[in-house]
């Protein structure tokens, strides 16, 4: 199944930065990307795409590129307790600790337009599990973004991640993905991600107006975004789910 496909790494090309715009369609809420302070600051081609180079990869079809996988070395010690917060945590965890990873951390699978819905994002994960034997780490784990959560931005996660297919499995497409390649939930990451901004920084980002305090639905938001125009200060935290892959 991968011998059609092909996976370079950015310590391999460092120039495959400059081909990401070829996989992204900007579908991803912009006030996560620039609201989160955790990836702004680590996010970068000076950073992840740097001093992670052999963890970030590139997925072609021949010479097209298919998609790109995201991930971090971090120490977990495969408790629960023990997990990072989410994606922000992961970040800070592989950047900011000095003890020795034994765990990979996939952050990020993007699918180029004209390849979705085609199983390439499961190729891409199993390229990570590849990815994580190959650099010594013993666990693979994954801050799951939910990708039809949105649809239901009321319905806690806690509940959302225990509906299921008349089959049995998952719900969700994303989980269903990662289900289907043996990796099991682990637990609810509550804040995953967390943007917190301006009023006006957040009317930018999404078009919207925010005249009173309170709670809203946004587009691409798993749960409402709570807004306190008094302190001018809207935050929002991104709930994702923890799941494990076996290596």
């Amino acid at each position: 199944m991968l011998e059609k496909w092909r996976s370079v790494s950015f310590a391999e090309d460092p120039g495959l930065y400059n081909r990401l715009e070829e996989v992204n369609d900007h579908s991803f809420p912009q006030y996560l990307i620039q609201g989160d302070q955790t990836n702004t600051l680590y996010w970068t081609k000076e950073e992840l795409f740097t001093v992670f180079a052999s963890y970030q990869f590139v997925l072609f079809q021949g010479e097209q590129i298919a998609a790109t996988g995201n991930a971090v070395p971090i120490f977990w010690d495969g408790t629960k307790e023990g997990l990072p917060d989410g994606y922000d945590g992961a970040l800070r965890r592989a950047f900011e600790e000095d003890r020795k990873p034994n765990t990979l951390c996939a952050i990020s699978v993007v699918v180029a337009p004209s390849f979705r819905g085609k199983g390439v994002s499961s190729i891409v994960l199993q390229y990570m599990r590849e990815n994580a034997i190959r650099h010594g780490h013993d666990r693979l784990i994954v801050p799951v973004r939910p990708n039809k959560k949105h649809l239901y931005p009321l319905i806690p996660m806690e509940d959302y991640i225990k509906w299921v297919q008349p089959d049995g499995s998952p719900f969700d497409p994303w989980i269903r993905a990662h289900w289907r390649l043996g990796a099991r939930i682990l637990q609810v990451a509550s804040a995953s991600m967390v943007a917190k901004a301006s009023v006006k920084q957040w009317e930018e980002w999404t078009g919207l107006k925010f005249l009173q305090s309170g709670s809203y639905i946004l587009p691409g938001a798993l749960q409402p975004v709570q807004a306190r125009v008094e302190e001018d200060i809207i935050l929002y935290k991104d709930p994702n789910v923890w799941m494990r892959h076996s290596i």
